[in-house]
């Protein structure tokens, strides 16, 4: 959000964001990983259920970490434009002719315009 305030792209804000985020999020999964280290090779007593509980963890550590940096990113970059293109529709700008997006079918139609054809495809004469 701040780089967005100075006048970044979201694009490059969310890159950047990653990217600073990357190391502290690896390095706290990795720590946590090596600590779940002994529980997943252990055999002595009551390793039937340190064994699961820890692949669990392990699991969730490694799905957090992806979410984390991977779809978390995105998703705010999706939302982000979303609002944007919102503000833009709201705020009156033509929307960009290259774009993907349907023309907006609730908008009322112009009473002072005069139809060129009848719906029955006959010209107005």
């Amino acid at each position: 959000m701040q780089m967005e305030k100075a006048g970044a792209p979201i694009e490059k804000a969310v890159i950047k964001g990653a990217l600073i985020r990357l190391r502290p999020v690896l390095m706290t999964a990795f720590v946590a990983t090596v600590g779940l280290l002994p529980k997943i090779f252990s055999s002595g007593t009551g390793a039937e259920v340190q064994r699961p509980l820890a692949t669990v963890v392990l699991g969730g550590l490694i799905s957090s970490t992806l979410l984390t940096l991977l779809v978390l990113p995105s998703v705010y970059k999706l939302i982000n434009e979303k609002a944007e293109a919102r503000a833009k529709r709201r705020s009156g700008v033509e929307p960009n002719p290259n774009s993907n997006q349907s023309p907006d079918l609730n908008q009322e139609p112009d009473p002072n315009s005069e139809p060129n054809s009848e719906p029955n495809g006959s010209s107005v004469s």
